[in-house]
């Protein structure tokens, strides 16, 4: 991506995009769509579609990727962050950007549906709750995985559903949960490559305060209860055949965190970044599970 930025771009504007880090936004649509799919079915009218792309756009690209730039122009990260590799040094507008291209993110939900906005809203106020000083809870330890995990998890799979602007009913409530204790199992994963840049930078994030070991008990403790949730929802209204889906899920999810904690002691910086992209695809499997056995084949919920 960097390549192509320089060729069609004026090359002060190249790290601003980079910041955005939009390799990591199919992730961002992915998970949504699990929760539009789940709302709407297979029952793909103009309507619906035109939801999705505007709430892809909203909340993929210029919602998350905001945050994102909005998170690096406080970091001043000099080694890999997620999603982008050799960050260029964050520009000196970089924050005064990110909040732009989220407020055009939030403008855009007016032409989706108030659920969505409001969900928007909520997480337009955690990304900077978040990652601008003195709040700056990405220095609090717990409240830096509660953020991740409320917005990243919970509301962008909400996202999808709002996006159809129905109430909250089953099977989104449980899933909803699931997908929130997913990702504190996730979150405190993703910072241990980072935790010399972090003990340098003097952030108190949530692995540096409980350490490695800890941080591993967490991921599997919230990774377990992430799958009780959908276990649930699947023992009450979709058992089946449909539902081995969400089992493979499972057992991708224990094959990363048992390799994990078979090598967690001695395990470098590269083998702590792979392990944090081999849970994005343990994500992707668990919510392809999560739509071939919850998926509604009547049209939408």
């Amino acid at each position: 991506m960097r390549k192509l930025l320089t060729r069609v771009l004026p090359a002060r504007w190249v790290p601003y995009v980079l910041h955005l880090r939009l390799r990591g936004a199919p992730i961002v649509i992915a998970q949504m769509s699990v929760g539009f799919l789940l709302a709407n079915g297979l029952h793909f009218t103009a309507d619906a579609l035109s939801r999705w792309v505007l709430a892809a756009l909203s909340w993929a690209v210029m919602g998350s990727g905001g945050t994102l730039a909005l998170n690096s122009a406080f970091d001043k990260d000099e080694g890999d962050i997620a999603f982008l590799h050799n960050p260029p040094k964050p520009p000196r507008l970089l924050a005064l950007f990110a909040l732009v291209v989220m407020v055009v993110g939030f403008i855009v939900t007016f032409f989706i549906s108030v659920r969505f906005l409001v969900a928007y809203l909520i997480c337009f106020l955690m990304s900077t709750l978040y990652s601008v000083p003195p709040f700056r809870m990405k220095s609090r330890p717990g409240a830096d995985m509660l953020i991740s995990a409320t917005g990243y998890g919970a509301m962008t799979i909400y996202s999808g559903w709002a996006a159809m602007d129905l109430p909250l009913a089953p099977p989104i409530t449980n899933v909803v949960a699931a997908f929130f204790c997913l990702l504190v199992a996730w979150y405190p994963l993703t910072q241990f490559y980072q935790v010399e840049e972090d003990r340098r930078r003097g952030d108190r994030t949530l692995t540096l305060t409980i350490g490695k070991r800890n941080g591993l008990i967490l991921a599997t403790v919230a990774a377990l209860a992430g799958f009780a949730f959908l276990g649930a929802e699947i023992l009450l209204r979709h058992w089946g055949l449909r539902a081995i889906g969400v089992a493979l899920g499972f057992l991708f999810w224990i094959a990363v965190l048992v390799h994990w904690w078979f090598h967690w002691r001695d395990a470098d910086t590269l083998y702590e970044r792979t392990g944090m992209y081999r849970l994005v695809w343990a994500f992707a499997v668990t919510q392809v599970g999560v739509l071939l056995a919850m998926l509604p084949l009547g049209g939408p919920s």
